[in-house]
């Protein structure tokens, strides 16, 4: 159970590391074991590969107790479209409110708009060994 054999391990200083993918094993089965959303062994290496600089380990005599696997990825944030300095437009499209409503609608008459890219990172997993947790494990992450 959870707690099970702290004590033999409260001076315990494990092996902190970049996760690489001879720790996909070890880490699903770690997955597999603490928590309740699962993920095939594809989406460990796809992660390792992808994103090899944030994904970390905690190895102790060899066993993986515990990981963090993230994930980084450009995101657009759209910028607002430039004022217009044409009213003629607004005052037709104005006095012809189907018109509007067609307009705000289509995507063929929309203005393009310029993208910001913009990096956004996120944990997908994180584990400890239930018999290795409650000794700040994840927080040296």
């Amino acid at each position: 159970g959870r707690g099970r054999g702290i004590s033999d391990h409260s001076s315990l200083v494990p092996q902190l590391s970049r996760a690489r993918i001879c720790h996909a094993f070890g880490m699903k089965e770690l997955n597999e074991k603490a928590l309740p959303e699962n993920y095939p062994i594809q989406v460990w290496v796809w992660h390792m590969l992808s994103f090899p600089d944030i994904s970390h380990v905690a190895t102790y005599g060899g066993k993986v107790i515990g990981y963090v696997l993230g994930c980084i990825r450009p995101v657009a944030s759209p910028q607002p479209a430039p004022a217009s300095t044409s009213t003629s437009s607004a005052s037709s499209s104005s006095s012809n409110p189907e018109r509007v409503s067609r307009n705000a609608t289509s995507c063929a008459s929309a203005e393009p708009k310029a993208v910001n890219w913009e990096w956004e990172g996120h944990v997908t997993s994180l584990a400890v060994d239930p018999s290795f947790q409650k000794l700040g494990i994840a927080t040296r992450y």
